[in-house]
């Protein structure tokens, strides 16, 4: 992908010194990236931040959007908060993967169907960062003839004392910076109830027999009637699999639905953002305390990720079969 030319530094390879202070300055556990800047109204015109969409009206005013998603052309991390980020792990051991592949019966699929093929191969780990999806708030300060002061805020609330704090504070600034050009940190206005609301996960249980209530209980919570559907259709394949629980995720998660087949096998997807299942093999009980953003830390050893690429239906139900028999046997 062909990255748009800012005039600016795209990211920073560390968090900068001058954050770092200023974070050692903050009385607060919980900070937001965020930045103002003056622009000038010929930059603006020029198509500068256009990528924010933000432009002049006709009278020379300035027009934009409250909230706005970073295109991926922005830059890697406006690319990796909507695709997500694979990274193959060759500083780690090679771990045992099965890989299947569908074949026509006697050469003719359309007639005679296809039957799955399957074989194990060695394979470098792989560590996947999930699509966050931020958005940043726009705001104007002021305007005169030649330029506008602006608020830029990216859309997430840092805690400064969790395990992922420099991972999470590196991706937010680099995420302004290469939208934006210039970055900051300031005391975060949400209540840590509130912080801990927007990183929780937790999981509503349905029983098996009680399908029609779970996809009742999805419709209506779901504006959207495409991922209404995606969540139905996910839930009618995971029956044929004769799951113990379906799984519906609460509050604001209602995107996230699944299925537990064993203590150690757990499948799930995000409707709303999701391109991929998700199969993930450790304990539920640990499993079920997760944030969302901890739901899927560590490498591939973990979990497999069946990208929604043709055939990745009957992929999984064979894998999940495997498993299952693994299990009972």
């Amino acid at each position: 992908m062909a990255y748009i030319k800012h005039p600016w530094q795209k990211s920073f390879r560390a968090i900068p010194k001058h954050i770092r202070a200023k974070i050692d300055a903050i009385d607060s556990p919980l900070i937001t990236v965020a930045t103002n800047k003056k622009i000038a109204k010929q930059d603006l015109s020029e198509g500068v931040y256009a990528h924010l969409d933000i432009r002049l009206n006709t009278d020379g005013t300035v027009a934009f959007r409250r909230s706005v998603l970073p295109i991926p052309q922005a830059g890697k991390y406006s690319t990796y908060n909507i695709h997500g980020r694979e990274i193959v792990r060759r500083d780690l051991p090679k771990v045992t993967k099965t890989f299947s592949w569908e074949t026509p019966n006697f050469g003719d699929g359309s007639t005679y169907g296809y039957h799955t093929h399957s074989h194990d191969r060695e394979v470098y780990q792989r560590t996947y960062f999930e699509p966050r999806f931020l958005e940043l708030s726009v705001d104007l300060i002021s305007e005169s003839d030649r330029s506008a002061a602006m608020t830029f805020q990216v859309g997430h609330t840092i805690d400064v004392g969790s395990a992922d704090y420099e991972g999470d504070l590196l991706f937010c600034l680099n995420l302004l910076q290469e939208n934006v050009g210039a970055v900051d940190v300031y005391p975060s206005d949400v209540s840590r109830d509130d912080y801990l609301q927007t990183i929780g996960l937790d999981w509503e249980i349905f029983p098996p027999g009680e399908r029609g209530a779970l996809i009742a209980a999805i419709r209506s919570q779901t504006r959207s009637n495409t991922d209404s559907d995606v969540a139905e259709s996910r839930i009618e394949l995971f029956s044929q699999l004769n799951p113990e629980h379906f799984l519906k995720g609460t509050g604001r998660y209602t995107s996230y639905v699944g299925a537990k087949f064993f203590d150690d096998l757990v499948v799930f997807e995000n409707i709303t953002y999701g391109n991929a299942l998700y199969v993930l093999y450790e304990n539920w009980e640990v499993l079920s305390q997760r944030s969302r953003l901890e739901l899927l830390a560590g490498t591939s050893e973990q979990y497999d990720r069946f990208v929604h690429t043709d055939g990745w239906q009957d992929r999984f139900m064979d894998h999940i079969r495997r498993e299952i028999n693994l299990r009972e046997s």
